[in-house]
């Protein structure tokens, strides 16, 4: 059986499913450092406790939304979840098992349970997910924007740290993109472009170094990502429900456009380019530094 993972619960169960095919023997400290994909020699240990706490919270939301379907007998569906908290439990005193321990606690009913769960979540409230191409095709956009980044040796050190850390910040979420839905990383797309509005000594010194457009560019490929994932669930909904219109694709947000507009204004600017006539009314007005 396909489990959707366009929910919590789906998302959870294929995170077990991957603990399944490790060697039972395997430490579970190292099972889980692989499966959250942590480095824990390099002193990121602490990353296999955000992970863990990711995986409890997905557990809590499926809980919660199955119990607010009363027209579906929640506690029936729900009759083998508590193996699900318990496997999860053992995070607490993850070094006392191996992998094979740390699951055994999850029979085959527990299983079962969590992939019903995802399947009625599916049908009735679907979260948007970026696909695993879309979230390759960024992490591939975004190792070439930190090179970009790094070679830059005059970018002032503000910037570069602003920068960089907005970077690493991106790739970490979009490294467990699997335990996420996309409507998560709206906030964090939010706050970029919004430190680019009250900021736009940075969008200026992005642009002074050549590196704007190609920061935009991901920025845009982001939003769009986000847009589509938001929009497929809106058009699978309508759909379902015998809507005789579906939804039209939504584009990019206006201000990730307007901050495009100020960057090809200021870039023809630098490279001495004219804009008279007409293209004067096209330019977005200059964004006042806030605090």
């Amino acid at each position: 059986m396909t489990v959707p993972m366009d929910n919590p619960a789906g998302r959870l169960s294929h995170v077990l499913s991957l603990a399944r095919t490790l060697d039972p023997e395997t430490p579970a400290r190292d099972g889980w450092a692989e499966i959250l994909n942590v480095e824990i020699e390099n002193g990121n240990a602490w990353q296999l406790l955000r992970g863990a706490a990711r995986l409890g919270q997905l557990a809590w939301d499926t809980r919660q939304k199955i119990e607010s379907f009363e027209d579906e007998n929640p506690t029936s569906l729900l009759k083998h979840f508590g193996e699900v908290e318990g496997t999860l439990a053992k995070f607490l005193q993850l070094q006392s098992f191996n992998m094979g321990r740390f699951l055994d606690s999850l029979s085959p009913a527990g299983e079962y349970c969590l992939e019903m769960c995802a399947n009625r979540l599916h049908a009735r409230c679907p979260q948007p997910a970026l696909k695993e191409e879309t979230r390759r095709s960024l992490i591939d956009q975004l190792s070439t924007l930190t090179a970009d980044v790094r070679a830059a040796q005059d970018l002032p050190p503000e910037v570069r740290t602003w920068t960089l850390s907005t970077l690493d910040t991106v790739r970490d979420a979009l490294n467990d993109a699997e335990m996420r839905s996309a409507s998560e990383f709206e906030p964090l797309a939010d706050e970029i472009v919004g430190t680019l509005v009250r900021k736009p000594s940075y969008l200026s010194t992005l642009i002074e170094f050549r590196i704007a457009r190609s920061f935009i560019s991901f920025l845009k490929e982001l939003d769009l990502q986000l847009n589509l994932a938001a929009n497929a669930v809106t058009v699978g909904l309508a759909i379902a429900s015998g809507a005789a219109e579906s939804p039209q694709p939504v584009a990019n947000s206006v201000i990730i456009n307007y901050i495009e507009q100020r960057i090809e204004q200021d870039v023809q600017i630098l490279d001495g380019n004219v804009i008279v006539g007409s293209e004067v009314d096209k330019l977005a007005p200059p964004i006042t530094e806030q605090d």
